[in-house]
């Protein structure tokens, strides 16, 4: 019988096996690492690829116009102008209750409407005119209405005003935007100055710019009786762009044009168009808010004025022809025979009520005469002079509004 002999360990071996072992589970650690490393940054970059895609195209809908200023904040983010004028409809049927800085206004047998961009887009914000903010105010209270990207309504929680509360009294104006969407709102109070701002949309709200217009830049609302849904209805091509949109036309189917804004000048007894005005008298029956300059002295000071001699028969005519709202509602002290002057000039003349102060400020016309003794020649062309002494500005809210009247006692 044989005995076996059990084999001996070999330490050698035995250490490079498991020096072995160690260097593959190393590697194999190695390996998983680089794998989640690698699938790691993939899906980080393509995740960033597909943000940069989506920016994109959002940024390239914008630049189209079928978002309305910023990414989605207009009307038109979702391309529905059908959504809108069904929105628009039902509110024009049942205007709501609009706050106010005098409290809720209930609309009246007066409310109207017009359109208006406040934002880069392609449909217009609906802006609602409800009549008296108060009881037997001349002062109207404004509203202003959306949809979002969503197709919903928009009540913007902002409200404005817009006419002459009495002679001194407060001011204020709501005017289209001309060549750039938004609208002006202009707001005068005596011994509080003047301020004006333009209204914008940015998503779901309402915000005011400070702002200094040139003549030219804005003009007066046509308002449109609620019942003639027609204006609404056209906005359904999608085609009645901003301002600068890029679109031809209006900019709410009132036929101003996208550049310029001026409307020409009517002889007497014609209809009258109105007018872009020149300073805030224009917009709102103020007091001058242009730059303007008081001394005290002298009084011979001439200014040479040319230009043509219109009639205006009525209060209304004038006041139309100047695109601001009656400030003596039922009065006429009309007729007027005013000199249009062929460019604003600087005119010096009276402070009314102030003996030896004069006011230097810009005019656009020159009061010649007026009440039932007036005499003119309408469509005359006409150059005069006149000292300082002889002219002065009116203090009140007599028409023309803040332009310069020859003294004629």
């Amino acid at each position: 019988m044989t005995n076996s002999v059990p084999p001996r360990d070999n330490p050698a071996g035995n250490a490079e096996d498991k020096t072995r072992k160690q260097l593959i589970a190393i590697i194999v650690l190695l390996v998983l690492i680089i794998a989640m490393v690698g699938t790691f940054f993939f899906v980080k970059v393509s995740r960033d690829r597909a943000t940069v895609a989506e920016g994109q195209g959002t940024s390239s809908a914008s630049g189209s116009g079928s978002s309305g200023g910023a990414a989605g904040s207009g009307p038109d983010a979702a391309g529905n102008a059908g959504a809108a004028i069904e929105v628009y409809k039902k509110i024009l049927v049942a205007p709501p209750a609009l706050d106010t800085e005098a409290g809720s206004v209930s609309p009246g047998s007066e409310t109207k409407y017009a359109l208006v961009h406040l934002d880069a887009g392609c449909v217009p914000e609906l802006v609602v005119n409800y009549g008296p903010h108060i009881e037997g105010s001349e002062i109207n209270a404004i509203g202003v209405f959306g949809v979002d990207e969503n197709d919903e309504q928009v009540s913007f929680t902002k409200s404005y005003l817009d006419g002459v509360a009495s002679a001194g009294g407060a001011r204020r104006a709501v005017q289209r935007a001309v060549n750039q969407p938004g609208m002006y709102y202009f707001q005068a109070e005596a011994m509080r100055g003047s301020v004006d701002a333009l209204v914008k949309r940015q998503g779901g709200e309402l915000f005011d710019e400070p702002a200094n217009p040139e003549p030219g830049e804005f003009t007066p609302f046509e308002w449109i009786p609620t019942q003639q849904l027609d204006v609404v209805e056209a906005i359904a091509g999608g085609t009645d762009c901003a301002p600068g949109a890029g679109a031809e036309g209006t900019a709410s189917g009132n036929s101003v044009e996208a550049a310029g804004g001026q409307s020409p000048k009517p002889t007497a007894g014609a209809s009258v168009p109105v007018p872009a005005p020149s300073d805030f008298e224009s917009r709102s029956g103020s007091g001058s808010s242009g730059a303007e300059e008081e001394s005290s002295g002298d009084g011979s000071k001439k200014t040479t004025f040319t230009g043509t001699v219109r009639i205006f028969q009525t209060d209304d005519d004038l006041v139309a022809y100047q695109g601001i709202r009656n400030p003596n509602p039922g009065s006429n002290t009309g007729p007027y025979v005013i000199l249009i002057l062929d460019s604003p000039m600087q005119v010096t003349a009276k402070k009314s009520g102030k003996q030896g102060h004069f006011i230097t400020r810009s005019a656009n016309m020159l009061l010649l005469d007026s009440g039932a003794d007036a005499t003119g020649t309408d469509g005359e062309r006409k150059t005069v002079t006149y000292s300082a002494d002889e002219l002065y500005w009116q203090s009140d809210t007599s028409l023309p509004m803040a332009e310069p009247r020859v003294k004629t006692w």
